[in-house]
């Protein structure tokens, strides 16, 4: 076990936030990134979403999820000294491919969620075959 790294959270790296707005739930599209500039009204007011820059956070890693409508919004948020950006888009198309099938066959094993494209292993000869064998060693180490 590496030594502990004072300027590191012990507790957690790792933070998962999913919210399901019960009122005003037309304000969540404020939030949720677009190429275009998002705009509503809301008790006679006229808003715009503002985009800011990513901002460095308490943890490694964000995943801040949001119903909109029908859909679910996700954002990461995440460490650039730690991810690289192509990395973390290949874990957003992983996590999107998991959401996927758990939510199209409620009985599946999450160890046989497969990406589109890729050949189905047995789960014993691979334990998290949505991951690439790079990304798969990334996680175990």
């Amino acid at each position: 076990m590496p030594p502990r790294d004072p300027s590191r959270m012990p507790v957690f790296d790792v933070a998962f936030v999913y919210q399901k707005p019960q009122r005003a739930a037309e304000l969540t599209r404020l939030f949720v990134p677009t190429a275009r500039p998002t705009r509503i009204s809301f008790g006679g007011l006229e808003l715009e979403a503002y985009a800011l820059a990513q901002q460095e956070g308490q943890f490694d890693l964000v995943l801040d999820c949001a119903e909109v409508g029908d859909d679910i919004a996700v954002t990461a948020r995440f460490a650039t000294d730690l991810f690289a950006r192509e990395r973390m888009i290949r874990l957003m198309h992983h996590f999107k491919e998991i959401v996927r099938a758990v939510t199209t066959d409620v009985t599946i094993a999450l160890n046989a969620v497969v990406p589109p494209g890729r050949a189905a292993t047995s789960a014993s000869s691979c334990p998290t075959p949505a991951l690439t064998d790079e990304d798969r060693e990334e996680v175990q180490f």
